[in-house]
């Protein structure tokens, strides 16, 4: 099933957003800009659509214009562009698509339209960088701290599902949060995945040796850090004939880069922290940088907002238990 929405008024022609409750299973919002660019996000939310069993929304925004007649033809045109997506979309899933044309900048329409849709999953092609990005970042990365909503940023080709896949993760139950949105959008089924950890003791000189030399006492801890990681792993329910974790005594950003050129993924999947943009404007947060530098398609996942919150109330007793632990990698 393929549903077009009509416009609200003539003074306000943007798309209504069909009544999620009235959806079936899960809901994809694919943001477009109708150009050759997001070819790439349509092609990928079609296959996660049914991967996922879900519906999708294809949503538009078109600048706002002050002459009626030159809104309605720009609308018009926008909407027939979005029903052509949606029906080449509706073959993947039996939940159908959708289009929804909205009037102002990108990011007020996916805000508004993810508001009315409540998706499970935002998918978009990776975004223009802009000078006023240094500032207030990107469109995807505004989306993530204004939405909580997983956001798969789009860079690479969408012919198939992700053979590869990169997941960054520490010892949070965050982390445990991030493999189970991954798990249930079907990404680890048909996958093999790298799982890289990074760690920085506390204390310098901790496990002895060179930075990079393997004594004992860093394989010790190396060791001991994968099999905590599998142990996780294993009670969400991932295949771990499929799993290779990796252990790096390095910064996150570093152990993350590093795996990623050594392993080429087609997906790196990271999780954000509820401070993204305070961390953004003081130094640079390890998501923030991976979304603007890796080259593979990057799905970030915020935490859940109940962790967020109690997290306000537990920093100092996180801080310690770093102090005892040694850091552990952090988006």
């Amino acid at each position: 099933m393929m549903q077009g929405d009509s416009a609200r008024s003539d003074q306000d022609p943007a798309a209504a957003v069909p009544d999620a409750q009235q959806i079936e299973g899960r809901r994809i919002l694919c943001v477009t800009d109708l150009t050759p660019r997001s070819a790439e996000a349509e092609r990928r939310a079609a296959l996660l659509a049914k991967q996922m069993n879900a519906a999708v929304l294809f949503v538009h925004a078109i600048a706002r214009v002050q002459a009626q007649r030159a809104r309605r033809k720009m609308f018009a045109r926008a909407h027939m562009q979005l029903l052509s997506r949606a029906d080449k979309t509706k073959v993947h899933t039996q939940q159908g698509a959708r289009v929804s044309v909205r009037h102002g900048t990108p990011i007020q329409a996916i805000i508004e339209a993810a508001g009315e849709w409540q998706p499970d999953l935002i998918v978009m092609a990776r975004p223009r960088r802009h000078t006023v990005d240094l500032v207030l970042g990107t469109t995807a990365e505004r989306v993530i701290r204004a939405t909580h909503c997983p956001v798969l940023v789009v860079s690479g080709k969408a012919d198939r599902s992700y053979r590869s896949l990169l997941l960054a993760t520490d010892m949070s139950d965050v982390s445990v949060h991030v493999a189970r949105a991954a798990m249930s959008m079907g990404l680890l089924e048909q996958a093999y995945t790298w799982i890289v950890h990074a760690f920085q003791p506390s204390y310098h000189g901790l496990l002895g040796g060179c930075r990079g030399e393997e004594t004992p006492h860093r394989q010790q801890w190396k060791s001991a850090l994968s099999s905590q990681l599998l142990q996780k792993m294993s009670a969400e329910g991932v295949d771990l004939t499929t799993v290779n974790v990796v252990v790096e005594q390095a910064r996150p950003l570093d152990a993350i880069q590093k795996c990623l050129q050594g392993t080429q993924p087609e997906l790196l999947v990271i999780g954000t922290s509820r401070w993204f943009m305070l961390k953004r404007m003081l130094f640079g947060s390890v998501a923030d940088q991976l979304l603007r530098r890796a080259d593979c398609d990057v799905l970030a996942i915020s935490p859940p907002v109940r962790v967020a919150r109690e997290r306000v109330g537990s920093v100092r007793p996180a801080a310690a238990a770093m102090a005892m632990t040694g850091r552990s990698a952090s988006a």
